[in-house]
């Protein structure tokens, strides 16, 4: 996947809203309805385990781009470094919004709960090895995203 792909799988996770379901295959959102039910199992056949793959792999995808550029001294690649970490940041709340969508689904919930944990525990790694370069950084508190 190319670096464009990246950001963009990115950003389409922090714009996931409450009561909607990605369409992992055409890359779109749907409300959460039964309209969207029958059609999801009958006709456009997609599942709540694709949705978590793509989140999944998306964030891990991102994290070694973020620890692969960090390496380097290249300023562009700092940038965009520190771009990926703000929306991984609000990609956060599209998870807690995706959790809110399949709230009655217990194990999908702590699945993505488990993510959450992966990133604040590499989110902590990445400010035991870069503080100077992550304070300039600022990310919204969860309580004031949108």
């Amino acid at each position: 996947m190319d670096l464009q792909d990246l950001f963009s799988r990115l950003k389409f996770i922090t714009k996931i809203k409450q009561g909607e379901k990605i369409n992992v295959p055409h890359m779109y959102t749907q409300e959460n309805n039964w309209k969207t039910t029958v059609v999801r199992t009958l006709w456009d056949t997609d599942t709540r385990q694709n949705a978590q793959n793509f989140i999944k792999e998306t964030i891990q995808n991102c994290f070694e781009i973020i620890f692969l550029y960090l390496k380097t001294n290249n300023v562009a690649k700092m940038e965009l470094v520190k771009s990926m970490i703000l929306d991984i940041y609000l990609a956060k709340r599209g998870i807690m919004n995706i959790k809110y969508t399949y709230r009655n689904d217990t194990m999908f919930v702590c699945a993505l709960e488990t993510l959450e944990l992966r990133i604040d525990a590499q989110m902590t790694e990445l400010r035991g090895k870069y503080p100077e370069f992550l304070k300039d950084i600022e990310v919204p508190e969860e309580d004031h995203m949108e």
